[in-house]
């Protein structure tokens, strides 16, 4: 019964762990794509948004690296 309980709960880890890494890798996705497309932008609001996006790819990197294990 022990045995059934643990690889259940190592199961469930695993599945959440996969869940999390598909979410990055979505919001990396996601930011890769809309850095392009502030192109299409006037001046002041294209530079603005860069500049927005740079700095929040950077929160992201510096906040996941503090979460490896």
């Amino acid at each position: 019964m022990l045995t059934f309980l643990i690889g259940f709960a190592f199961s469930g880890a695993g599945s959440r762990y996969i869940d999390r890494l598909d979410m990055v890798v979505k919001e990396t996705n996601a930011s890769g794509t809309a850095y392009p497309r502030t192109m299409v932008l006037p001046e002041p609001q294209r530079s603005d948004l860069q500049e927005t996006l740079r700095q929040y790819t950077s929160d992201r990197i510096d906040q996941l690296a503090s979460m490896k294990p």
